[in-house]
């Protein structure tokens, strides 16, 4: 499902979009019923809003839903900072934390700043996304051996749990990609596959199930019961029987960027050669026996979330964009323009699309949304070196990058 990014990237070779086969291999494992948010992410960009002027908001005291769309949010530059809240007149939107950038965007338990709630530390060392299901999220804690596989449910309902911690030496150390199924969680290293309890903690040793020369980047997903990822050495996208022997799937599917599997359907971002971060590069899906192209750039791709028929990918360059790409018919819509550099991401829950903005001070990325239905788009919190951001059911956002797990109110 995700990838390292610059430290999980490889050698990749340029390839032909027109040349996408499919080889279908048989054996498959059960894989998970559980589906929480729709997105998967990676890394992004997004514009600064315009000056706003006079009173933002008036008695309405409502939360946008999905059909408002988004509504205007205060800035620093804003002439007029303030407004009447729920009845309450001289709200200062950039510092109240019941009314952060708008009335009624709470921060909870953490201040508000210029009209962005503050992140809320959730963990602290280097923390990579590796997958989710319906109660929880799973993460690796650590960039390099030993590495903790956590296990995270939102809300404090349940303390973290640390299931397992990886101390494999070499190149199988590195965890580059995760994936969920109904009973396991699936990680990928340099030189294989491993799997373990996703509830239960445990201090045995997990050995690859699968061996083949992954190299350092990569992804994993399940298409139904199929757990697939990419090789590198072949540009083919392969199958891991329950026996370990792998495979191929997918043929000249090229460097594998970032994936996302449905019971019924595989979508992935490809990219040829990844250094330069430049194009070509495409939008791809498998379903029905057929894999078929929906979208090729000249500029590198990158990002994906999908939901329903939709999928939402950004791509890169100075007049860069966020795209939602009909998954049926392969049409596209920019949701919004702006210029993207360095990573991408983008991930999408019920009501909007978020993707991530390098600062302009390159000091760290920032966090942008809009709702499904138009309206502003709002920057929603300032944070550091992110990897991918991951909308939770709990009202906060979670953002997995080199110096911690964070949230910030959604």
């Amino acid at each position: 499902m995700y990838a390292r990014r610059v430290r999980r990237r490889s050698l990749a070779a340029v390839f032909a979009v027109a040349g996408l086969g499919v080889v279908v291999a048989c054996s498959t494992f059960e894989s998970s019923d559980g589906a929480s948010p729709d997105t998967d992410a990676g890394d992004g960009v997004a514009p600064p809003n315009d000056a706003l002027a006079g009173d933002v908001a008036s008695d309405t005291g409502a939360v946008a839903t999905p059909c408002d769309g988004e509504p205007v949010w205060v800035t620093p530059s804003s002439p007029v900072p303030t407004a009447t809240c729920n009845g309450a007149s001289g709200i200062n939107l950039l510092n109240s934390t019941d009314h952060c950038g708008r009335c009624n965007h709470s921060c909870g338990a953490e201040l508000c700043a210029d009209g962005n709630c503050q992140a809320r530390p959730e963990d602290t060392g280097p923390a990579l996304l590796l997958g989710w299901d319906a109660t929880a999220i799973y993460y690796a804690r650590g960039l390099f051996p030993p590495t903790d596989i956590v296990r995270l449910v939102p809300g404090g309902q349940e303390p973290k749990v640390t299931l397992y911690t990886h101390t494999a030496p070499g190149d199988d150390g590195y965890v580059s990609a995760g994936a969920v199924s109904a009973d396991k969680l699936w990680f990928r290293t340099r030189a294989g596959i491993h799997a373990i309890d996703k509830v239960a903690a445990t201090d045995a040793a997990s050995p690859p199930i699968a061996t083949m020369p992954y190299d350092i980047g990569g992804t994993l997903a399940f298409y139904g019961d199929r757990l697939l990822t990419q090789n590198n050495s072949t540009l083919n996208i392969d199958q891991v029987a329950p026996d370990g022997s792998v495979t191929p799937f997918i043929s000249n599917a090229g460097y594998t960027y970032t994936t996302f599997g449905e019971p019924n359907r595989f979508v992935w971002v490809s990219q040829p050669f990844i250094a330069n971060k430049a194009g070509p590069s495409g939008l791809h899906v498998f379903a029905a026996g057929a894999a078929r192209d929906l979208w090729t750039s000249d500029d590198a791709l990158g990002g994906l979330a999908v939901s329903g028929n939709s999928a939402w990918v950004v791509r890169r360059g100075d007049a860069g964009e966020v795209r939602a790409i009909d998954l049926v018919d392969g049409g596209g819509t920019t949701i919004h323009a702006d210029s993207f550099h360095d990573r991408l991401g983008v991930a999408v829950d019920t009501t909007h699309v978020f993707w991530m903005r390098e600062r302009d001070d390159l000091n760290g990325y920032e966090v942008w949304k809009q709702a499904h239905c138009g309206g502003e788009a709002v920057r929603i919190g300032s944070l550091g070196d992110v990897f991918a951001i991951l909308p939770w059911n709990d009202g906060r956002l979670y953002a997995f990058g080199q110096y911690g797990l964070v949230s910030i109110a959604k």
